[in-house]
């Protein structure tokens, strides 16, 4: 069953408007294969108003969110251990498929604080990522050419040549985060990433391994609210 005690009253909130930019072309695959038209394979945007704008799906930035607060959590003396355990316990059950593994998973969820803040199976996540829109409408979309490769022959493949769609370098996108009930050490955790995007960026996307997808936060609006118990007020 799943685990919503921590949603049930919200006592204190933490807000995070972002705003960040692509300082390499960003490509955002459509749907689980890419979406090819006139051998171009296209990146994700919608129309609004008919103008086209850039979208990073909710679960697409949370999931690069989780994989490098992980890395965060393992820079911290005091989380490393139990970060560490949990991800030795998940490749368990992966190779096994052990029920006792299992239980000595869903006993460990407790403790881990990636867990408690993203969710997993059995345990509902207290952070909540909007999807990202570019700030303004994309003018016109970068291209890049592409050659597949053959990897046993090492030669390109027959009508391999195709192209594909990204979002042009330095646009600028918003989203919204929001945690509910944060506990100091998922403060700490968040803060910590937060500034690693900052200072150092982060890839999201596809062609990561050709340089794509490269962001860095250029604005960042942390609020905490706190409710008042009696009167349902902050």
């Amino acid at each position: 069953m799943m685990q919503v005690e921590h949603l049930e009253k919200i006592t204190s909130r933490m807000i995070i408007d972002l705003e960040f930019k692509n300082i390499t072309p960003l490509h955002i695959g459509v749907g689980e294969s890419e979406f090819l038209i006139e051998n171009i394979n296209q990146t994700l945007t919608i129309t609004v108003n008919g103008e086209r704008l850039g979208v990073i799906p909710e679960t697409t930035l949370k999931g690069i969110l989780r994989r490098e607060t992980i890395k965060v959590a393992r820079s911290i003396r005091e989380l490393r251990e139990v970060i560490n355990d949990h991800v030795t316990l998940i490749e368990g059950v992966n190779e096994t498929q052990s029920k006792v593994k299992v239980n000595e998973l869903q006993k460990h969820v407790a403790k881990c604080p990636i867990c408690k803040l993203y969710g997993t199976q059995g345990l509902a996540g207290k952070i909540i990522i909007h999807a990202a829109i570019t700030k303004n409408p994309i003018k016109k979309l970068y291209i890049q050419p592409n050659i597949n490769i053959n990897m046993k022959t090492k030669t390109t493949k027959q009508g391999a040549l195709s192209f594909h769609e990204a979002i042009p370098p330095n646009t600028l996108f918003k989203t919204k985060i929001i945690i509910n009930n944060p506990t100091d050490t998922e403060k700490m955790l968040i803060n910590k990433l937060l500034n690693n995007i900052e200072n150092v960026g982060i890839q999201i996307g596809k062609r990561k391994t050709v340089g794509y997808g490269q962001i860095k936060i250029t604005r960042k609006e942390i609020i905490e609210e706190i409710y008042n118990d009696k009167r349902g007020e902050y």
